[in-house]
């Protein structure tokens, strides 16, 4: 889901892009979920060759989580980010998290 991510640092951001050997996510609409993805290739207009599928535009792929990083969930209840350790990784593309409110 789109509740998780990197956790924020002082330094400005910056888009994400993601260059040949990365380990990434992609959301297979096919599987409905996201899968474990490596860039193979990367191409103008934000647009990488995966090793799972050719073509894929960059708002279907998102930084893979290593169990132990540190991150972001948005809390529905506390209507804001709270800090968080990845746990687990889930066969379904989900991560088990350590929220700390």
């Amino acid at each position: 889901s789109d509740k998780i991510r990197k956790a924020q640092t002082l330094a400005p951001s910056s888009e994400v892009a993601f260059v040949v050997g990365d380990a990434i996510e992609y959301y297979s609409s096919t599987h409905g979920k996201w899968i474990p993805a490596k860039v193979l290739r990367v191409k103008p207009n934000d647009v990488y060759d995966l090793d799972c599928k050719p073509d894929v535009p960059s708002d279907e792929v998102r930084a893979r989580f290593q169990i132990g990083a540190v991150v972001q969930y948005f809390s529905a209840s506390q209507k804001s980010w709270v800090s968080a350790k990845v746990l687990t990784l889930n066969a379904n593309g989900t991560y088990n998290l350590d929220c700390k409110p």
